[in-house]
């Protein structure tokens, strides 16, 4: 009797034990999430300036032309009268 006593109070002291460390075997994933996330971020971060940049020389560009076809047009207005 004392012997299946002792057997169920370590039998439940075992699943106690594997209850309270079952999350230990995902720790080992926890640095490859952290760094996919912060991979994610930094790809994110230098994409918005790649296309910060390109907007950028797309603005520089067709102000460029604006101000070429404003000085077209004031010339020609000059000389048409």
């Amino acid at each position: 009797m004392e012997e299946v006593d002792k057997a169920s109070r370590l039998g439940g002291a075992e699943s106690d034990i594997l209850s309270k460390t079952a999350w230990i075997p995902h720790f080992a994933l926890l640095p490859f999430v952290i760094g996919i996330t912060i991979a994610a971020d930094l790809f994110q971060f230098f994409t918005y300036i790649a296309r910060g940049q390109r907007r950028k020389v797309q603005l520089d560009i067709s102000n460029v032309e604006d101000r070429a076809n404003w000085s077209r047009q004031k010339a020609a207005a000059k000389y048409s009268n």
